[in-house]
Parts: structure tokens; sequence; C-alpha cells
């Protein structure tokens, strides 16, 4: 389940680091991801699922209660191991912001054998404007020079977030049992096809491995917050809370996915060890190769997935 998607991160590397793609390309590429493709699969998943399960509310607090259980763990730990501010910041944002969107929904969708994504649009809504309010307060209280929070500028962004807007556009048609007209239908499935692949492909463009050999020892550490310790958090709390199995998988693949690229350009605007962050979101991408696999072995196992 996990290696096929690897493979594809790995040919998107190798065209990089052999010239074939350059950086501007992978930054243009991402937009059309972020703001097209993958909107589009989004949109038309929503506007295909029976609107009683698309808002699982034990899903929804599990979610937002590990991801704040995992940003204190982890900045407590980095206050008494790391101390310096930069590094304090860049650890914390990497230990608990995941990359669920380009890695976690292949991922669900491998191991539920699935095309439609049930319980993705309840975390994309709550737990990843949740990831930004979090780094934005941890970027700034450690770092000196980092901008003035604006709240408003914040919920703004959050609410312009294209993913957000395809999920409130896609309500309506679940809601109404409304269908797209045949074209319509088959040019959002076109697009939406484009998202999985590009997004893997990105994800192998965008590690850069040059940063582990300095950060080895708090990329380490960060791989034990991001990959073991904020996957059992997740799962606890899912049986604590009696989830389904469906939003289980999806616990489990939403605290248990590398570190985002996004960590890393967020805590470099902001003034952050934008080193580090690279070491950990390359760290973490590596070693989730062994983690994921394992972890879904276990679900298997336990008759979970």
């Amino acid at each position: 389940m996990t290696v096929p998607m690897f493979l594809v991160m790995a040919v998107g590397g190798f065209l990089f680091h052999r010239g074939v793609v350059s950086e501007d390309y992978a930054k243009r590429t991402n937009q059309v991801v972020f703001q097209t493709a993958l909107p589009a699969m989004l949109f038309q998943d929503i506007a295909e699922t029976d609107p009683q399960s698309l808002m699982d509310g034990k899903l929804i607090l599990a979610g937002l209660l590990g991801t704040l259980l995992v940003f204190l763990i982890s900045w407590g730990l980095a206050e008494k191991t790391i101390g310096i501010p930069g590094k304090v910041g860049a650890f914390v944002h990497g230990s608990y912001r995941g990359n669920f969107v380009y890695i976690g929904l292949p991922l669900i969708m491998n191991i539920l054998g699935k095309d439609t994504l049930t319980c993705a649009p309840s975390v994309i809504a709550t737990v990843l404007p949740a990831y930004n309010i979090f780094a934005v307060f941890i970027l700034t209280i450690k770092n000196k020079n980092a901008q003035k929070v604006q709240v408003g500028k914040i919920a703004l962004e959050i609410l312009k977030n294209p993913m957000i807007l395809a999920i409130l556009a896609g309500l309506p048609f679940s809601i109404w049992r409304i269908s797209l007209p045949y074209v319509l239908d088959q040019a959002v499935g076109y697009l939406g096809e484009l998202a999985m692949p590009l997004a893997l492909l990105l994800i192998g463009m965008n590690i850069h491995v040059k940063n582990l050999k300095s950060h080895w020892k708090i990329t380490a550490m960060a791989c034990v917050c991001k990959l073991v310790l904020s996957p059992a958090v997740g799962l606890c709390l899912g049986w604590l809370l009696g989830v389904s199995n469906e939003a289980m998988v999806t616990l489990f693949v939403l605290f248990s996915v590398p570190s985002a690229a996004n960590s890393y350009i967020m805590t470099r605007s902001m003034n952050g060890d934008g080193e580090l962050a690279s070491s950990i979101v390359a760290g973490t991408t590596l070693v989730s190769v062994i983690t994921l696999a394992v972890g879904i072995s276990v679900l298997k196992m336990v008759q979970i997935a």
C-alpha cells in the first residue's frame, strides 16, 4: 500500500535532481494541484457522498484534541532538550503538522480500497485550519523577528483555502442529491484524477536531504514525535471516543503521515530555522516508509483496516 506511493515520490525526486524539472516548475505545479486538482477531487467526492457521513463529530474531536496534545507535548520536549527559540519553533511545527493532503488522501484510498473519501472532509475542514493557527502561535512566540499575529488575516486565509471552498461548494449537491451534468462531471473528474499522482511527484521534488547531517539529532526526535507518538495519541483518542473503523483509519493516517512541506515554507517565512524545518520534512518522509507500513500492518491484524 505504501511502496507505490513512495516510488512515485522517488520519480519526482529523480526528475528534480537530474534537472528535468526546475524549482520554479515545482512551485507552479504545486499551485495547479492546490488551486485546481485537489479542490476538483474533493468537490466531486463531497457531491457524491451521503451528507450524514460527512461531518463526524467524534472524528473531529479526536483530530483536534490529538493535534493539540501532540503540539503541547512536542513543545514541552523542545523547551527541555533544545531551548533555542528558532529551533524550538521549527521542531514543534514539524512534529505536529502532517502532510495529510498530499500523502494522507492517496494512502486512505489505498488502505480502504475506495474511490471516495468519506471521513477526510471532516479533517480537512477542521484539523487543517488548526494547523495554521498553532503554527502562527508557536512561530510568533519563539521567533523575535516574526510578524505580529493578525487574527483576521489568518481567518480570511482559512476561508479562502481552495479545499475549504471546494468542500463548501460540494455540500449542496450532497444534501439535495443534485447531479452535475455529464459534461461537467467528466471535466471535474479529469481534473481530480490529476491530484494524487502530481501531489506525490511534488513531494519527491521537495525532499532535500542535504540538511539531515547537521541536524540529525533534532530530526530524529521529530521523527519519534511525528511518526510514533502522534499516531499513538490519535489512535488512543479514537478508541476512547469509539469512532468507526473508517474514522480510525483516517485518524491513523492523519497522525502518522510525515511532516508537511508547508511546515518548512511557513517556518522560513516567519524567520524560524528553515534548515531544521527542511531536515525534519526530509527525515520524517524517509522514515515514514517504515512506520506507515508497520502501522498499516497492525491495523490489518486487529481488523480495523
